[in-house]
């Protein structure tokens, strides 16, 4: 349901570049499924992707760290009613209010997708089965130990989105899709994404700041395409598989 809203992308770029001449932020109502509401700020949630088309597909992405008595790695948070607010010059204003339908769990931080009413309502029954895992990788569901996966490589040389590492014990393509991981001058863990692996160079998602350069180690972590094969063979978790893989395929196109 959109609440007094007409074109949220221009006004968040509004919000987000500006800097004297308007001050504004977003704040954050979660409806748990405890009846706990939880009341969050741009201090602890971050808005990093909202999106209204003429198709319908609308989208709002927040992403922020897990921290005490605001958003936990123990919480669910799938399915729960969010309501945006805008705070524009300590006025604030209900922008929409959506539910959230991916919960996205990492070692330190998390993603959440908020969608339209609609979009929960529209599903298809065949969404109830996947040939692929429903749950996201190394949340409670999955019961992957990520640190478990974890390995610090010694960096053999490094630009802004090209890593060369000695003696990297991994095929080529175990560390596809997964991520680099620094510590910076702050102490600060951050994680970068992993388009490919070939042998011992990595090639990131997005290049390293200047600070990160004169790092020698890094510590890389694998991530799952949600197919059954990786499932039982990368992580011998075939156990705790949440999706149909023997399902059939239906060829909706008459041959």
């Amino acid at each position: 349901m959109r609440e007094n809203i007409y074109n949220f992308s221009a006004n968040h770029a509004k919000i987000a570049a500006s800097k004297e001449e308007i001050s504004a932020t977003y704040r954050y109502e979660i409806f748990l499924s405890s009846g706990e509401l939880l009341r969050l700020d741009s201090s602890s949630v971050n808005l990093i992707k909202g999106e209204f088309n003429d198709s319908a597909e609308n989208i709002i992405i927040l992403s922020g760290v897990f921290e005490e008595n605001t958003i936990t790695k123990e919480m669910n948070l799938t399915g729960s009613k969010i309501k945006i607010f805008s705070v524009f010059d300590g006025v604030s204003s209900v922008l929409v209010t959506y539910f959230i339908t991916e919960f996205e769990k990492n070692d330190l931080d998390f993603i959440i997708k908020c969608e339209p009413e609609t979009t929960k309502y529209s599903q298809s029954l065949l969404l109830l089965y996947s040939k692929t895992c429903r749950t996201n990788f190394g949340d409670n569901k999955c019961g992957v130990n990520l640190d478990d996966y974890k390995k610090s490589y010694k960096i053999e040389s490094i630009n802004p989105k090209n890593i060369v590492l000695t003696n990297i014990e991994a095929a080529t393509g175990y560390y596809n899709q997964g991520f680099a991981w620094f510590e910076n001058e702050l102490k600060k863990i951050i994680r970068f994404k992993i388009i490919t692996q070939n042998d011992n160079e990595i090639e990131l998602e997005e290049n390293l700041p200047v600070g990160l350069l004169k790092q020698e180690y890094v510590v890389l972590s694998p991530n799952c395409d949600k197919n059954f094969i990786t499932c039982c063979n990368k992580f011998n978790n075939a156990v705790n598989f949440r999706g149909e893989p023997t399902i059939a395929t239906i060829d909706v196109i008459p041959a």
